[in-house]
């Protein structure tokens, strides 16, 4: 899996299920955080309009708060 820096979110695959998740109200003041070797991490990723960003991504080399 690879993650965008920009906004935080990582590609399809998975049916939309962390989409779904993280669009629930009860997740709203929650930080989420994306845990990923740093080989994965990429600028940009494209996105369609139901993705749910990351707060954070912690890689083995840095952690990025993302907004």
């Amino acid at each position: 899996m690879r993650w965008g820096r920009s906004p935080g979110v990582s590609p399809g695959l998975r049916g939309g299920y962390y989409d779904r998740l993280l669009a629930d109200p009860t997740w709203q003041n929650i930080v989420t955080v994306g845990i990923v070797f740093e080989e994965f991490v990429i600028d940009r990723l494209p996105t369609d309009p139901w993705d749910r960003s990351l707060a954070w991504i912690c890689s083995d080399h840095s952690l990025r708060i993302l907004g």
